[in-house]
């Protein structure tokens, strides 16, 4: 007979094996199907509420951080535009000659679909990224087989950095690579903090989206379809992340205000975001939401549509 707790166990490593059989987690291409809506239209359906159970969704009621915003936000904002640019890790891949682009889209769709399984902050998942973005530009060429250990690792500096609950780090790191003791991951961890020199902080794409997001809710007090659009703004946000070659050119306050952009037209909500054109060129953002909005409509490209299509 199983106790209680063999049988709570199992259930959990039951999930945990199952993570990625779902058909918009496969790294098999053939397997992603676009999840229309119910009314069997080729895009997500707009007006529709969040639901409750969407770990994304997580600036529902803002009345703290609005008060927060009204007093500091514009001095935070300066402060992390004017030190976006040092963090970024301009076209990092060409220092990995064995990591290609479509090794990077396998790693982060994994990536992702282990955020989501674990219901964690979103600021994890761009801190993550960013960790080993900078990681790989400075540190010896790498093999590919490596890659998920060493992303591993940096999702567990984010996460320790990011997440206000502590998560166990048996909880996750299986889920990257099979083989990875915790003995070795401590080890990554120490070589990937020198290497990045302690500078681990560092302004995110979701800093900048809940900013801009505070922004238009203090001018126009609407804030159930600004948090919509926002959680919306994090899935293409998301699919972004996975597409190397086409935006690591781009800061990411640029790639924040273009994700909202794009998500208010699933999820319009009001007035457009007020930014000052010598800091945004409409070039720059036309150029963005073009390579966007391709990729978010390619029928062989449709791993974060059901994310829109929940909200």
């Amino acid at each position: 007979m199983e106790t209680s707790k063999e049988k709570k166990r199992r259930r959990r490593s039951d999930g945990e094996e199952h993570l990625f059989d779902a058909p918009e987690c496969s790294h098999d291409p053939k397997r992603v199907k676009h999840q229309g809506d119910r009314r069997g239209t080729r895009r997500p359906s707009a007006g529709k509420p969040a639901p409750r159970n969407e770990p994304w969704h997580t600036l529902a009621h803002m009345g703290n951080a609005l008060q927060t915003f009204k007093e500091y936000g514009k001095d935070s904002y300066l402060y992390s535009r004017g030190l976006e640019e040092k963090f970024m890790a301009v076209n990092f891949l060409q220092h990995q000659p064995e990591i290609t682009s479509a090794s990077w889209y396998e790693f982060t769709s994994r990536l992702i679909c282990i955020h989501r399984h674990l219901r964690l902050d979103f600021r994890s998942l761009c801190l993550t990224a960013n960790l080993l973005e900078r990681f790989l530009a400075c540190a010896d060429p790498i093999k590919t087989t490596d890659l998920n250990r060493v992303g591993a690792t940096c999702f567990n500096i984010a996460c320790k950095l990011a997440e206000k609950r502590n998560q166990r780090r048996p909880k996750h790191q299986k889920l990257f690579d099979d083989t990875l003791t915790l003995k070795e991951m401590s080890r990554l961890e120490r070589n990937i903090i020198r290497k990045l020199k302690f500078r681990l902080e560092a302004p995110t794409m979701d800093y900048f989206m809940e900013h801009f997001t505070l922004l238009r809710v203090a001018s126009q007090k609407d804030s159930p379809k600004a948090a919509i659009a926002l959680t919306a703004a994090r899935g293409i946000a998301a699919l972004s992340l996975t597409h190397h070659q086409d935006f690591y050119t781009y800061a990411p306050s640029v790639m924040a205000l273009c994700c909202l952009k794009v998500a208010d037209k699933f999820h319009p909500s009001g007035k457009a975001v007020k930014v000052d054109p010598a800091d945004y060129p409409d070039h720059l953002i036309e150029e963005w939401l073009f390579n966007t909005e391709y990729l978010l409509f390619s029928l062989e490209k449709m791993f974060f549509l059901p994310i829109l299509s929940a909200l």
